[in-house]
């Protein structure tokens, strides 16, 4: 099946109307990228979703901290943390693997240089010889958090944190820290916001990781979603992540082979983006535009959802959803430009960004439901949910939000002003 295609050329400032926000949007996306996703899609007989999630997870790790995005007295390095949610053979690690296994050879190939440069180091005398090499990969796997960060600070910050189940990613959380979890999850939320970064102890060697610039990508099932963020609403690290939801079943077909070609302008992509001279990208005034609006938008969310003396926990973590939105919306619209081969983040690109932002709010919101599910803290009824979902809406006016907020449901109008006037 064709992707869709993008309502305008990289580079130019032609709005494109956002699409059906159900998938991950791709129509920013260069056509040959597209065409990819939709490829691995059809040979693994995924969601669409999954992979444009794993290339934009991929992409950032390629271009590490090459590139800053500079926005108003904002830095961020494109630095995003993803899980995949979706029940068990659903598909979600087959299609990561494709997608990573460029920068994958390219760590192999790294690992043989550092082999052979262990051996010439260990044959020189050992008067003199300076330090001994270190092996710059850009993709970590099955690691302790205690190791995590050594391996930040040999890679002068730039890493990815690739594991196939984020219950092991998790699990493992203060394992082998005194501090215990809440000392790692502590160091993991200073690692997002990009400062400078440094770790004493007692005995063990003094670490200082500047800017880090670490990209997360994980895959989960909805049930272990639960178990493992609960404890962690309330200090702002469940908001740090994006959940890309799966929902219903992919239709069985005959997969589609794979071409060598499709691998072959993938791995360019890549290459490319690990090329990539270091420099800052900015957005021209019309993205800024863009961008502004879309932060209003949020903010007045945010703000409706503040009203009044009481507010209940998914009310209190959408908050600080809305209130990360920035960090979102520039991360990956660095991603979007550089993957479009553009060195200034342009109108199109932040309108697509900004589309982006907003499947991935709906994510992390349709996540936190899932998590509350169940919670004694929190057991939103039907009726709750309903008048929850339904304050998040898109802004209209009040008679057609609640006719738009009944389609979309299948239910009666009425029954929609019933249930928001009961709250």
């Amino acid at each position: 099946m064709e992707p869709k295609q993008a309502k305008w050329k990289p580079g130019g400032d032609t709005k494109a109307p956002p699409e059906d926000l159900k998938e991950f949007p791709t129509w920013g996306l260069p056509e040959d990228v597209r065409l990819m996703i939709q490829s691995v899609a059809d040979g693994y007989q995924c969601d669409p979703s999954i992979v444009t999630a794993s290339t934009f997870a991929a992409a950032g790790a390629a271009l590490g901290k090459s590139i800053v995005g500079v926005s108003d007295n904002y830095r961020n390095y494109p630095a995003n943390w993803f899980v995949i949610v979706g029940k068990a053979s659903s598909g979600k690690s087959a299609p990561l693997d494709w997608i990573f296994r460029p920068l994958m050879d390219y760590d192999a190939e790294a690992y043989k240089a550092y082999q052979a440069a262990r051996v010439q180091y260990q044959a020189e005398a050992k008067e003199g010889r300076g330090e001994p090499p270190r092996l710059r990969s850009r993709i970590a796997a099955n690691i302790t958090d205690e190791k995590l960060l050594y391996k930040l600070a040999e890679n002068n910050g730039a890493l990815c944190w690739k594991h196939d189940e984020f219950a092991s990613l998790l699990g493992g959380l203060g394992k082998y820290s005194n501090g215990g979890a809440s000392m790692i999850v502590g160091n993991l939320l200073s690692i997002f916001s990009g400062g400078d970064f440094t770790k004493e102890s007692v005995s063990g060697e003094a670490l200082f990781i500047p800017s880090p610039a670490l990209n997360i990508i994980t895959t989960t099932q909805p049930s272990v979603l639960k178990k493992l963020m609960a404890p962690y609403l309330d200090n702002g690290f469940f908001e740090r992540f994006l959940y890309v939801n799966i929902v219903g079943k992919v239709p069985e077909y005959k997969p589609v082979i794979i071409s060598d070609e499709t691998r072959r302008k993938w791995t360019e992509r890549l290459d490319g983006l690990i090329r990539n001279d270091v420099a800052e990208i900015q957005e021209h005034q019309a993205a800024y535009n863009i961008h502004v609006a879309a932060m209003n938008r949020w903010r007045e969310e945010e703000r409706a959802m503040m009203e009044g003396n009481t507010r209940d926990v998914f009310e209190e973590v959408c908050c600080s959803i809305l209130e990360k939105a920035n960090y979102h919306l520039c991360r990956l619209s660095i991603i979007a430009a550089r993957i479009n081969g553009d060195n200034m983040i342009t109108a199109p690109i932040m309108q697509y960004s900004v589309d982006c932002v907003d499947y991935l709010i709906n994510g992390q919101k349709s996540a936190l439901l899932k998590i509350l599910h169940d919670d004694k803290r929190a057991e939103p009824t039907k009726a709750e949910t309903i008048r929850q979902l339904f304050r998040h809406y898109p802004v209209l006016t009040e008679k057609k939000r609640k006719s738009a907020f009944a389609r979309l449901l299948g239910v009666s109008q009425e029954y929609i002003t019933k249930v928001t006037n009961s709250g």
